[in-house]
């Protein structure tokens, strides 16, 4: 190897420290990917940096042959079969952004309460007044008709309360949508009501004071939602959706789920202990059986857990079926992470335990 021109170590150093970081780089860009960042542009950059590391890896075989002509020879067929993947899969994954009507599916159109023509045909039913064009959109993007990277792409509206949408019964050919806010039930003994002529500074002590009375089914939950929300899906929804359905097969749905496991016999305990150290073994989920690994996110936060613990367990239909509930709280986190278990553990802990 001496004799070969340039063959020095720092060449070969050099190039190994650079494929190390583009390594780095794709890691980053799938556990921390920011928020601008959708998926098609993911899967682009990934496939462009993959590439550039199989370019440098074929340079280096090149070199060490001392053939100038990087392209000749056996690594020919593999530079052009790379770079066709890579343009034909960034096309793809970049088709809808190009042309987004291609992606365009026929879903149902939403009856609004603003058309009394839609009313009146529709038997009556149709959407209030009141509802917002958000909630609207969340009818629209949620829908199982929808493109899965729509759904994805489009952030649900925060806050929004109980949506329930019946279908139509024989003959009326419409849809009955309604909506509920959540509002937060007063507790039995809580005492008079307030006083309207009371000071804002007044009324700001007694909210302070009925947002730390205990959350009972049904009740607002006492955490920020929006940052809730955001944690989840910087730390979740890349597998379990942010539909909370997960893929069936390969990763279990929270939706309708969570609550069960909540419920449970140490099943608070058990939903810490999942995100921090991943869990590993056949497990049964809504009837789906489901084997494989998932990894802990010990580099998460303990208040980024305990954020994202608290939308899955309250969201997608999970709070109305909740006993009863208090916020997860980062201290609690902290504690079940000084164990330092492996997702093995975990799963012994499942099974222990008998969580649904």
């Amino acid at each position: 190897m001496s004799e070969h021109k340039g063959s020095s170590v720092a060449t070969y150093t050099l190039i190994a420290l650079v494929l190390g970081v583009i390594t780095f780089i794709e890691f980053a860009a799938i556990q921390w990917r920011p928020d601008w960042l959708s998926t098609g542009w993911l899967v682009f950059w990934l496939i462009a940096l993959s590439v550039l590391k199989f370019y440098l890896v074929v340079a280096i075989f090149m070199h060490l042959k001392d053939d100038e002509n990087t392209y000749s020879g056996f690594f020919t067929t593999g530079m052009v079969l790379a770079l066709g993947t890579f343009v034909v899969l960034g096309f793809l994954f970049t088709l809808r952004s190009v042309l987004p009507v291609w992606a365009n599916h026929n879903a149902p159109e939403v009856i609004t309460g603003k058309d009394s023509h839609n009313e009146e045909h529709s038997g009556g039913h149709g959407i209030p007044h009141e509802i917002s064009e958000e909630t609207i959109a969340t009818i629209e993007t949620d829908g199982y008709s929808r493109p899965l990277q729509v759904i994805l792409d489009t952030p649900r509206p925060k806050n929004q309360g109980a949506l329930k949408i019946t279908p139509p019964t024989p003959n009326t050919g419409g849809f009955d949508i309604n909506f509920k806010p959540h509002l937060p039930e007063l507790h039995k003994n809580q005492g008079p009501e307030v006083n309207n002529s009371s000071t804002p500074a007044q009324n700001g002590d007694e909210s302070k004071e009925e947002a730390k009375q205990p959350i009972s089914h049904n009740n607002v939950a006492n955490f920020d939602s929006a940052l809730a929300l955001k944690s989840f899906n910087e730390n979740c929804s890349a597998c379990h959706q942010n539909t909370g359905l997960g893929l069936p097969g390969v990763f279990p749905p929270l939706a309708e789920h969570v609550a069960n496991i909540y419920n449970s016999s140490g099943g608070r305990e058990y939903l810490i202990h999942v995100p921090l150290f991943g869990i590993q073994g056949p497990i049964e989920v809504l009837g789906k059986n489901y084997n494989g690994v998932m990894a802990g996110r010990q580099m998460v936060s303990n208040e980024d857990i305990a954020l994202a613990l608290n939308h899955a367990v309250t969201s997608w239909g999970n709070l109305e079926k909740l006993n009863t509930f208090s916020p997860f709280l980062p201290n609690e986190v902290a504690k079940i992470r000084e164990k330092s278990l492996s997702a093995s553990d975990v799963y012994e802990l499942r099974q222990s335990r008998q969580i649904p």
